[in-house]
């Protein structure tokens, strides 16, 4: 009889563990869609980029984006995927760094992403202020196109 409840504890324990492993893993993916906002971009919105590298007393380049852009950025972050981060604090080795900002033509709270290259983006005040590592391998070449037109 003991034996027979020492397997039900250790089955139980085990079904636990990959029920939390499981919901660990579904609660890292982040798809574009989930980002509060990103589809209610358009032409009417007021879309700044600031481009710099993360070098003291270096440049930005500002760019304020077409009708066209803006539909191809917001395709770009609804298209792509991104996994949630556990730090604050990462550790990247892209200097490229983008400030995105959006002003609605609505009452809704601007949305500010910061991209590091194609390695990271933080949104302000969205996912407890943790990273997303950018799941899409062309985010970047794909972001300077944008810039580009």
């Amino acid at each position: 009889m003991k034996k027979k409840t020492i397997r039900w504890v250790i089955l139980l324990a085990v079904l636990l563990c990959a029920t939390a492993w499981l919901l660990f893993l579904v609660d890292r993916q982040v798809a574009g869609q989930e980002i509060v906002s990103v589809s209610e971009i358009s032409a009417s919105c007021t879309v700044t980029v600031s481009k710099y590298r993360y070098i003291p007393g270096n440049e930005r380049k500002e760019y304020i984006l077409s009708a066209e852009q803006i539909q191809k950025l917001q395709t770009l972050i609804l298209n792509s995927s991104f996994t949630k981060t556990h730090s604050s604090s990462i550790q990247y080795f892209d200097s490229d760094i983008y400030d995105i900002q959006v002003e609605f033509d609505r009452p809704l709270e601007p949305l500010s992403i910061c991209c590091i290259g194609n390695e990271y983006i933080s949104i302000r005040n969205q996912f407890g202020g943790k990273y997303l590592k950018i799941q899409n391998p062309q985010w970047k070449d794909t972001l300077e196109m944008i810039l580009e037109n």
